[in-house]
């Protein structure tokens, strides 16, 4: 793998399409209840599930969920912001599993470094981030993916302009 082109890896849509289906039909069960004369309870159904709705269909639009990888770092699109991560100031990558979920996580060099982006999971499983998606991959697969772009990248210095991007 050439290790100066950008690799971006997509987020499934599969997995979004079931949520957005899924909380639709829930929305038109709520509307239907209140077609049916039970307004308050359908109301709050139909609310509900249909935020959910909008909220699985956003991560489905293009350029709205994906990991970028370069030879600098990596940046993480998510529904509502994006992360850039230098190389240098990842410790490590590793796959993990929590709940019968492969996931995989992060640590920063400097410990101390407050929690820039998605989950942190300190009281869970140590001092470490966790990416929020696996891109359709293994996340075994994924993690030793980013540790070569990070081992890779050591003798690059800092691209202050990377992180300003």
């Amino acid at each position: 793998m050439n290790f100066n082109k950008i690799v971006i890896l997509k987020s499934e849509k599969l997995k979004y399409f079931k949520s957005f289906l899924s909380s639709l039909t829930c929305t038109a069960f709520g509307i239907g209840m209140v077609l049916y004369k039970d307004s308050t309870i359908g109301w709050i159904i139909a609310a509900f599930f249909g935020f959910a709705a909008i909220a699985s269909f956003i991560p489905m639009l293009p350029n709205q969920s994906y990991l970028k990888l370069d030879k600098y770092g990596l940046t993480i699109r998510g529904m509502l912001q994006t992360v850039k991560i230098a190389w240098h100031e990842v410790e490590n990558f590793a796959s993990t599993k929590r709940s019968h979920k492969e996931i995989v996580t992060y640590s920063y060099v400097n410990k101390t470094k407050k929690n820039r982006n998605y989950i942190n999971v300190e009281n869970l499983i140590g001092k470490v981030e966790v990416l929020p998606d696996v891109c359709g991959m293994q996340a075994g697969e994924l993690a030793e993916l980013l540790e070569r772009f990070r081992i890779r990248s050591g003798s690059i210095g800092l691209n202050a302009d990377y992180l300003m991007n």
